[in-house]
């Protein structure tokens, strides 16, 4: 199966982009409200 590697590299941005933030938000979050 032919997966185009831009699709490939797009989806895995993507997947990164979301964990990271996440992160960040759990990062404010424990700044800001000690969570």
């Amino acid at each position: 199966m032919f997966v185009n590697k831009f699709d490939l590299i797009f989806e895995y941005s993507l997947l990164i982009n979301l964990i990271f933030g996440k992160i960040k938000l759990y990062g404010l979050g424990h700044l800001c409200y000690g969570i």
